[in-house]
């Protein structure tokens, strides 16, 4: 036990400031001061890795959609390639859009 309280004692003795620079240098955003909090924001923090692997997919599918519409108004690829190319993409990235839009899988802005 005293380990433990030497730790708080040591802990209280550090300015707000200088903890917050700490938490920042080591990517430690949130202290958690029970086991609840602590669940609660390693949901948050993966929640928003998975938005922004989501947001990354997204961006390069319609990327790729651009790119072949640029092709075909260059007249490099024809109207049926362009189509058979984009439709398999477009579809790809409706169910994308769909997912994200399920019951429970919007993203949440109180936190």
């Amino acid at each position: 036990m005293l380990p433990a309280e030497q730790w708080v004692s040591a802990y209280k003795n550090v300015s707000e400031e200088t903890s917050d620079r700490i938490k920042k240098e080591v990517g430690m955003e949130f202290v958690a001061t029970t086991i609840t909090e602590h669940i609660q924001h390693e949901a948050k923090i993966e929640g928003e890795i998975k938005g922004e692997i989501k947001g990354e997919i997204k961006g390069k599918i319609e990327g790729k959609i651009e790119l072949l519409e640029s092709m075909y108004i260059q007249g490099i690829v024809s109207k049926k390639q362009f189509e058979a190319m984009a439709a398999p993409l477009r579809l790809e990235l409706a169910a994308l859009v769909e997912k994200d839009q399920e019951p429970g899988t919007e993203s949440r802005k109180d936190h």
